[in-house]
């Protein structure tokens, strides 16, 4: 082993282990990869390539997890929640957006995808006119044929008040209101962040991530995992990316916006590449089903996911950890992952401060897959929940298998 160096990974500089001690290092590594032998270990980093070093130290993907974060887990960086976000609508005083809370029960998702649907003059818009949801706008001496001009002046104005309060400005203030976060992306590093989020609290962490994103102008397509940086899958998109159409190509583009852009300043005419909306978030266009393809391979080598404000209210996410809980149960009960025993695999889910009840999926995996999987609630802020989890004591404060880096030996 004499000459062996180790290189870790760091958020800036690495620390190089050289010469002393580095028995015991590899001893608690063989240990905590279930390596008996240290040749084996030493044989198992050597390997230059990323990927191929990770599937020889970890073949059952016992050490790999992934995060999913939902709009609960931005709110304490002070963008606002579902609730907050529907308040300020209401202030707007959109006409049709404030005729239809009441009877859709004040859910800004599904009223917009109302609202969507009402600018498509679609023949199902017609009927929810002529049904008579639509008279307040009549009365104020509109017709109903102005009703598709109405709705899609209201979801454009939507789209602006989400620019102007979902977008942090980048000062040190911003970063010391997102910091909470950071222990989460340290223990992540090298692996991946799923996020329905279209924020940029992620980026004001100062964390090194990949977006996917390229340069300006430059088409999306998804990030890669690297040792030194968390990769990060904005399912639902970013208000960073630009949805730009081609009609000499007959095509919808998702680009990075120039860098001089800023989504805040209402000023700067662009169509952000969001999902927003009930019902299907799928799109065809731009990198959203490629983004959601490797959310779901993520899945596939995952055996611990960790959802934190997350609402398990997205029909294609739920079916997706559904599968994920199926397989787990299905590889635990056939002992694949047999060593001293079966070994459960974890489904931990952020409760919020107010209830420590889980959500109705996350309830349903856990009585039926109890056996195989740990389905636990845990209850708190956002912050609460990552310094529980992610702090220095934490359960999966560890790194992410794949920040286990980069290894060589040499005389």
């Amino acid at each position: 082993m004499t000459g062996c160096r180790i290189l870790w990974a760091s958020m800036t500089e690495p620390d190089y282990v050289d010469g002393r001690g580095e028995d015991d290092v590899l001893r608690n590594l063989s240990e905590w990869f279930h390596v008996e032998d240290l040749d084996d270990l030493e044989q198992a980093l050597v390997p230059v390539d990323f990927e191929a070093a990770l599937d020889r130290l970890d073949p059952e993907n016992k050490r790999r997890r992934l995060v999913l974060l939902g709009a609960g887990a931005s709110a304490e960086a002070g963008l606002p929640t579902a609730i907050g976000l529907d308040e300020m609508l209401a202030q707007a005083r959109l006409q049709l957006y404030g005729r239809l809370r009441e009877p859709f029960g004040r859910d800004v998702e599904r009223i917009v995808q109302v609202l969507e649907l009402l600018a498509s003059s679609s023949p199902l818009s017609v009927g929810l006119a002529n049904l008579g949801m639509l008279q307040p706008l009549e009365d104020q001496g509109a017709q109903t044929r102005d009703v598709p001009t109405h709705a899609e002046r209201e979801v454009a104005e939507i789209k602006l008040i989400i620019r102007s309060n979902f977008w942090l400005p980048d000062d040190e203030m911003s970063a010391e209101r997102c910091a909470y976060l950071r222990p989460l992306l340290d223990a992540q590093t090298g692996g991946s962040v799923a996020t329905l989020n279209y924020d940029n609290v992620l980026d004001r962490t100062g964390h090194l991530l990949d977006l996917g994103a390229g340069w300006p102008d430059d088409e999306i397509d998804v990030g890669y995992q690297h040792r030194f940086r968390v990769r990060v899958l904005p399912l639902h998109g970013y208000l960073g990316w630009e949805l730009r159409q081609d009609p000499s190509q007959q095509l919808t583009k998702v680009v990075r916006a120039g860098s001089h852009q800023n989504p805040a300043d209402v000023s700067y005419p662009y169509e952000p590449a969001i999902v927003f909306g009930a019902s299907n978030k799928l799109r065809h266009f731009g990198p959203f089903l490629r983004i959601l393809e490797a959310f779901r391979q993520d899945l596939q080598q995952a055996r611990t996911v960790v959802t934190i404000g997350y609402s398990w209210r997205d029909p294609h996410i739920n079916d997706m950890l559904r599968t994920w809980a199926a397989r787990g149960h299905e590889i635990v009960q056939r002992n694949v992952d047999y060593i001293d025993g079966p070994q459960r695999w974890r489904l931990v889910v952020a409760t919020g401060p107010l209830s420590g009840e889980l959500p109705s999926l996350a309830n349903q995996i856990r009585t039926h897959y109890g056996a195989s999987i740990d389905v636990r609630p845990v209850r708190g802020t956002s912050s609460d929940v990552v310094e529980q989890l992610f702090g220095g004591s934490g359960e999966l404060s560890q790194p992410h298998i794949g920040a286990y880096r980069k290894f060589w030996c040499g005389a």
